[in-house]
This record gives structure tokens, C-alpha cells and sequence, in this order.
């Protein structure tokens, strides 16, 4: 009997990058390339004992914050230092390590983060660093969250591949709220097994990064499924938005890193063959979309690629594997954040571009 099943050891077989059109260049397009020769990454050892899990920006650029092994949220200002001793500290939020973090979309002192283990959710003033403005205890083990664009409310993804949504999460937290009151959502389900989310620029979209390798777009508020594509042989680890609205890029475990052209959704690009040798964990666009990040699985380092030409600008090296690699909202600097693999369990976080 005969099959047209797909042999597992062609997944990873792609045809060859073609060469870049001469008008795709920065010099026909009249744009100054990022002049990267002349700067060197600074990282950081954090105290984190494992890991640092997930970095993120400010909306204004003026604070980084991170998050691991500690039970504590740090905050940076990278442009001014990178001593370690000069972070400050938000603790009282949470008992086990913090998993993920993340900065309201127009209040530049106010973040909300999250642990798995002891399964709170804690929003900060970081002007008030010894203690959260509120912090709501679930009986759930949520993985990841998200604010909506509007700064209106919360999407948190839970082990169970449910998205639940806290409407009226506005800051400041009204004094006046009851704490009973201040809990999750509906439970927004149906739509298999997740790795991640995304939401649009607009807010109006939410994409979703599934275990089965589909990237699926929903309406929002319904969560309404409008487009299933079929982004990876494996499971599809992440994806990306261009600020500018033209691409979105997905990684996943078939060790393939997509370009796709939001108007029409087809692939225009697959990134260079030789340089992603294993599975993509986290991709991310520059403030401006000319530039895409890419950090692999067990493999230390981050690859800078140029968006419009596919062509590797340069590899960042990095102390061990990247877990979390974000871009400053208005300028050319990456913050990358990870631990030391299995020789060396030191969480640290890796600046380049100051």
C-alpha cells in the first residue's frame, strides 16, 4: 500500500534564500543601516540562581524590566547604567519565582506580572516598588499575559490552553474596588493547544501560536476564528508583528523562522537555511520593522536579520541560550534575557546597542 505521508527528514528541507533585489537595500532606500561595528553587548548576572524568564520595555524606553528565579520583579534604566546594584527591586508580590512580565501599553510607571507557582497575578507602580498596587490570587497556573492596546484590560493564557481576559483592569486600581470583585474573566476556550498569543496593533485581532503548528487569527471582542495557516510542521513557538503593519514572522520547532506578508498571509520570505539550525523560540521586530531578532533552543547567541533583504546582519553572542529578547520601542537596542545552560545555572540579561 502506498503512502503520500511527508518523511519526517524532509520538514527541515527548504529551498535556498534567494539573493536580495538591489532595491531592497538601505542605500536605495535612502535609510542609514544600524551601525553595529563598533558596539559590543554588555550582559549582566542577575540573581537570579536559574533564569531570567522574560524581559520587556517601557512604553517610553526608559525602564527594562525583568523577571526569574527571583520572587521579584527588577526594573533597569539601561541607557543610564547597567550596574546591578542600581536596579530597583519590586517585592512583596509573589512567594515563587515570577514567570513573566509585562508594561501597560500608555503608563510608563505601571506593570503587571505574573507566577505560575504561587499563582498570582500582581500589578506594580514602580514608583512604589515595595509593594503592588493589587495583587489577585487564582486558583489557576496562568503562563503568560498580555494588556490589550487600549490599556483597558488583561489576557492571561493558563495551563489549561484557556484564554481568560480581566475586563476593567484600568489603572489605578480604584481604592474603592472590592478584592472579591477583582477577578478573572470569562474563560475564552475551543481552540486547541496553545504556546502563546499576540494581540494586533489595533487591538481588533489576537493571534495565536498553536502546539499543532497553525498560526489562527481571531475577531475580537467574540474571539471569533477569521484565518487557520499552516506556519510550521511542528509545533509553532511565536510570532511577531512589524511595527509598520506589513509582515509578521512565526518560529517554530521544525527550525524554521517565516516571513509572511500580512495583506495577502502567504510566506514571502524563509530565513536563511544555514543559519537556523535549531528551533525557534523567540523572534522580535525593531521599533521601525527593518530589523528582526531570533533566538534559538540551546544555543547561546541571537541572530539580527534584515527584514527586507533576508540577510544576517550579525549574530549578538550572548553568555548561554536566549529565552526572552525584546527591542527598545523607539531605538536600535535589544534587550536579551536567559541563563547559562546546563553547565552554568546563572540567569543574567545581555544588552547591545547602548
Amino acid at each position: 500500500m502506498t503512502t503520500t505521508a511527508r518523511p519526517k527528514e524532509l520538514a527541515r528541507i527548504r529551498p535556498p534564500t534567494p539573493p536580495p533585489n538591489p532595491w531592497q537595500s538601505f542605500p536605495a532606500r535612502l535609510l542609514t543601516p544600524w551601525p553595529t561595528a563598533a558596539l559590543k553587548p554588555v550582559a549582566v548576572k542577575t540573581g537570579s540562581r536559574d533564569y531570567v524568564s522574560c524581559v520587556c520595555w517601557s512604553c517610553d524606553g526608559k525602564r527594562m524590566a525583568s523577571c526569574g528565579y527571583e520572587r521579584s520583579v527588577r526594573v533597569w534604566n539601561p541607557e543610564r547604567t547597567t550596574d546591578l546594584h542600581l536596579t530597583t527591586t519590586l517585592s512583596g508580590g509573589h512567594d515563587s519565582p515570577v514567570h513573566h512580565v509585562t508594561w501597560h501599553p500608555s503608563d510608563p510607571f505601571t506593570l503587571a506580572s505574573l507566577s505560575k507557582s504561587d499563582k498570582a497575578l500582581s500589578i506594580w507602580d514602580v514608583r512604589q516598588p515595595t509593594k503592588p498596587l493589587f495583587t489577585l490570587h487564582t486558583p489557576l497556573e496562568l503562563l503568560t499575559l498580555e494588556w490589550h492596546p487600549s490599556g483597558t484590560s488583561l489576557l492571561a493564557l493558563s495551563t489549561d490552553d484557556g484564554l481568560y481576559e480581566k475586563p476593567g483592569a484600568s489603572v489605578p486600581v480604584p481604592e474603592s474596588l472590592p478584592g472579591s470583585s477583582w477577578v478573572l474573566g470569562t474563560r475564552h476556550a475551543g481552540h486547541g493547544q496553545l504556546n502563546a498569543f499576540l494581540f494586533s496593533h489595533t487591538g481588533t485581532h489576537l493571534l495565536l501560536s498553536k502546539v499543532s503548528g497553525t498560526l489562527e487569527i481571531l475577531s475580537l471582542p467574540a474571539f471569533n476564528s477569521r484565518i487557520k495557516l499552516s506556519a510550521h510542521v511542528g509545533s509553532c513557538y511565536t510570532a511577531a508583528l512589524d511595527p509598520r503593519g506589513w509582515y509578521c514572522a512565526t518560529g517554530g520547532a521544525d527550525a524554521v523562522l517565516n516571513l509572511w506578508d500580512t495583506r495577502e498571509w502567504i510566506v514571502k520570505r524563509v530565513f536563511d537555511a544555514e543559519c537556523v539550525l535549531m528551533p525557534v523560540r523567540e523572534v522580535a521586530f525593531s521599533h521601525d520593522g527593518e530589523y528582526l531578532a531570533c533566538a534559538l533552543d540551546d544555543i547561546p547567541g541571537v541572530d539580527i536579520y534584515e527584514t527586507e533583504t533576508g540577510l544576517r546582519t550579525l549574530r549578538i553572542p550572548t553568555p548561554g541560550p536566549a529565552a526572552t529578547i525584546a527591542w527598545h520601542p523607539s531605538k536600535w537596542i535589544l534587550a536579551v534575557g536567559g541563563d547559562g545552560g546546563a553547565s552554568a545555572r546563572q540567569g543574567w540579561c545581555c544588552f547591545f546597542g547602548l
